[in-house]
């Protein structure tokens, strides 16, 4: 009878270490799922970030060719009554678009640096999972060992 207490048992801790391996197995998918998701959002905002980098630096080659322009319509009095109106509205255009580029990029950049706090985390999540699994495979391989064999 304590032989088949004893079965009993380890019959059970076998069924709950399956139960407990096959949760492990089921989130270690979800966030290998979630990592790649990330990767992706990453890259994507690694892009975003680079365009937008680029599209900052043209923004300031028009804005200095914007000044020059200013500069130059100062040579004639009567251009200057036109044009001057004209420069003025396209240099606040002009810094409104790099302000909000600038808002872009710094919004793109906090979003990266939490998209790589959430890769390392993952990262870790990941490796320990693993270590779980490994642990819960161990005691899933002994548990079985130790089963009396029926014949």
């Amino acid at each position: 009878q304590a032989t088949e207490q004893r079965q009993q048992r380890l019959e059970h801790e076998l069924a709950a270490l399956r139960q407990r391996l096959l949760a492990q197995q089921t989130r270690l998918g979800e966030l290998q799922a979630q990592e790649q998701r990330l990767v992706q959002d990453h890259d994507r905002l690694e892009s975003t970030l680079l365009t937008t980098q680029a599209t900052l630096a043209q923004s300031q080659i028009a804005h200095e060719h914007v000044l020059l322009q200013f500069t130059d319509l100062q040579q004639s009095h009567q251009a200057l009554e036109q044009r001057h109106g004209q420069g003025e509205q396209r240099l606040a255009e002009t810094r409104t678009y790099l302000a909000v580029n600038e808002r872009e990029r710094s919004l793109l950049a906090e979003r990266l640096s939490q998209t790589e706090s959430q890769l390392s985390q993952l990262a870790t999540e990941k490796q320990l999972l693993v270590q779980d699994n490994a642990v819960l495979s161990s005691q899933l391989a002994e548990s079985r060992a130790m089963k009396p064999k029926t014949c």
